[in-house]
């Protein structure tokens, strides 16, 4: 392996968001190596929250490029009018999941709503006494719930005010994701839960 050029660890590290292991790996060489290029060359590290938004970015990378067309965007915002939900939800390490998903006994629909959404995953609800299963699509990813939000939005009717709330959260989360909530996502995040608690008027 010759010396590394700074283009080429620019385009790799900046633009194509590589992590220093995933560059070694690629080039043959150590990740010190790496690490003392990106130094010699002044380029700056990415800090642990950047990396961790630049991993999650590279896997749901096919999630993003998803567009719909008019008419998929209608059929997904009627299903999550009439049989989904936009929430978010606390978790124990005090992070928040925002997320959509779509709930229904009949699951040849619920995989018909997964292939025409083009991403997220089904499963099935515990079967309890004399219910009927149910299956479930959901999205939760940052980026995607705020990607497939923005396609729907303008006609989502009953969820119209969750989703716009909930875009607003997932760009400031993006944004400070290693910083704990501000003043702004803590009332975001009560406000979704308010429109969604039942018996309440979206």
């Amino acid at each position: 392996m010759g010396d590394i050029l700074a283009e080429e660890l620019e385009n790799l590290y900046l633009k194509k968001g590589l992590s220093c292991a995933e560059i070694a790996n690629r080039l043959g060489c150590s990740k010190r190596t790496i690490w003392l290029r990106l130094s010699k060359y002044g380029i700056s590290r990415r800090t642990r929250a950047e990396g961790l938004m630049s991993f999650f970015l590279k896997r749901v990378k096919n999630d993003l490029e998803v567009n719909y067309s008019e008419e998929e965007k209608k059929l997904l915002a009627l299903a999550i009018d009439l049989e989904g939900a936009v929430s978010v939800a606390k978790r124990r390490t005090g992070r928040i999941t925002v997320y959509v998903n779509m709930w229904n006994t009949k699951k040849v629909l619920v995989d018909y709503i997964r292939g025409l959404a083009k991403m997220g995953y089904v499963s099935r609800a515990k079967h309890q006494g004399n219910a009927n299963e149910a299956y479930g699509w959901a999205i939760s990813s940052l980026f995607v719930v705020q990607h497939f939000l923005k396609q729907i939005a303008p006609y989502l009717l009953a969820k119209k005010k969750q989703a716009e709330l909930a875009i607003r959260l997932c760009e400031l989360r993006i944004k400070n994701y290693s910083k704990p909530l501000s003043a702004e996502e803590i009332q975001l995040c009560q406000e979704i839960q308010r429109l969604n608690r039942r018996g309440k008027a979206n």
